[in-house]
């Protein structure tokens, strides 16, 4: 199925778009946390691919007593969710 070339977002488009900075999105492309595309040495983003990953990055409720989702097991490990990698390029960055 052929790709809509103006659906394609640029590095700096998905950064405002996650309000993140753009060097968080190449390190996010280049571990493969976020879904890409490549055209030559150009990276580039589908539109509806993004807005696919933050949806499947939404976390559960969480519950004001205990501080974890409602309605899940507590496990050692979660998972690598949109919240915790934003968190993660924050506390880099200071």
């Amino acid at each position: 199925m052929p790709v809509d070339l103006h659906s394609l977002w640029t590095v700096e488009e998905v950064a405002r778009f996650l309000s993140v900075q753009p060097k968080t999105v190449y390190q996010w492309a280049s571990a493969c946390l976020i879904p890409k595309v490549k055209i030559g040495r150009a990276i580039r983003f589908k539109e509806e691919s993004i807005r696919a990953w933050v949806e499947s990055n939404e976390e559960a409720p969480v519950s004001s007593k205990t501080r974890r989702p409602v309605g899940r097991p507590r496990t050692r490990h979660e998972g690598a969710t949109l919240k915790n990698l934003v968190q993660m390029v924050v506390e880099a960055d200071e």
